[in-house]
């Protein structure tokens, strides 16, 4: 009897000696896992909901019209080219999004930039308070028209190029004729901005292979339907512009990349359109095709444009060159 207990008291404490060692190799290893576990990327961490980071506020600046004149610049502002968000006709955000769906084969983040303008008088004779400009918008070249038979030139005041030549959103104080917006954007990937060091300069769609997509910009004049709406019936067709690059593909097919972004401070990023390359040239609008929205566009060409453009973070604190 005495010994059957003696043999139970050793498997007991063989149990026990077991589990303590399992419990200890399991420690180690989330010591190991957690201490091996890299940093996430800046600005894709989760935050805590308790404890949300203050939101930055963004402005733009560009050149005004006396500037731009003055530097052979096509893309201006009004009064002292300075917009700031303000919640109501003035847009202006950047973001930092991880990847999803089918981009996140070819990229992890992306950050994207917006600048809106509003036109808080549409429908009425009196302009936008707040607008942007275009000049010497030249002659367009390799047209081509992707849907035959569509009408072109449907712009208040005439063709395209004379079109953009104006003030955006555009109004002639013809309430009709007024256009809703104008948007620019842009789409960087994998490219932490943030990082950049003051001087730097980096070029859309650099460290890319040629089936990846590439860094992107585009800006909008939008007649009627709101950014995401559809104007089934337009009176007038809205003007896109708009370029896509990635440095391998550029070379391979003769084209020259002629986008890069510059941080010219801590608070500053300048956009530089060169007239070494194109932007794209559309005219399009939208229609309802089977009870969804359609694209159809009338026209694409290229032109060549020189501007610039600074997006300004904390404003208030930042400063610009």
């Amino acid at each position: 009897m005495r010994k059957i207990r003696k043999l139970s008291f050793f498997g007991i404490l063989g149990v026990v000696i077991a589990a303590l060692f399992l419990i200890s190799i399991s420690f180690t290893q989330a010591q190991v896992q957690t201490q091996g576990k890299p940093d996430s990327p800046p600005g894709l961490d989760k935050k805590d909901p308790k404890e949300p980071e203050e939101e930055a506020t963004w402005a733009v600046q560009i050149p005004t019209q006396t500037e731009a004149t003055n530097q052979g610049l096509m893309f201006y502002g009004m009064n002292d080219g300075y917009y700031e968000d303000n919640g109501v006709n003035i847009e202006v955000s950047v973001e930092k999004n991880s990847m999803a769906g089918p981009w996140k084969k070819y990229f992890n983040f992306t950050y994207a930039f917006d600048f809106i303008l509003t036109n808080d008088n549409l429908g009425t004779s009196s302009p936008p308070t707040d607008q942007v400009g275009f000049q010497k918008v030249g002659g367009l070249y390799d047209d081509e028209y992707p849907n035959p038979g569509e009408l072109t030139d449907l712009f208040p005041g005439g063709d395209i190029i004379g079109f953009l030549n104006n003030l955006h959103p555009y109004s002639d104080g013809t309430p009709e004729n007024g256009y809703e917006s104008i948007w620019f954007e842009v789409h960087i990937f994998d490219q932490d901005i943030e990082l950049m060091e003051p001087g730097e300069i980096y070029v859309f769609g650099s460290d890319r292979v040629a089936s990846d997509p590439g860094d992107y910009l585009s800006i909008w004049a939008r007649y009627r339907g709101g950014l995401e709406g559809c104007s089934p019936d337009p009176l007038y067709h809205d003007a896109f512009l708009y370029r896509n690059i990635n440095v391998e593909r550029a070379a391979d097919n003769g084209f020259t990349p002629n986008i890069e972004i510059k941080r010219l401070d801590e608070y500053t990023w300048r956009f530089w359109v060169r007239p070494t390359g194109f932007l794209k040239v559309n005219e399009r609008y939208c229609t309802i095709v089977k009870r969804k929205p359609k694209t159809i566009y009338t026209m694409e060409a290229k032109a060549n444009f020189d501007f610039y453009i600074d997006f300004i973070k904390n404003p208030s604190t930042g400063g610009t060159e």
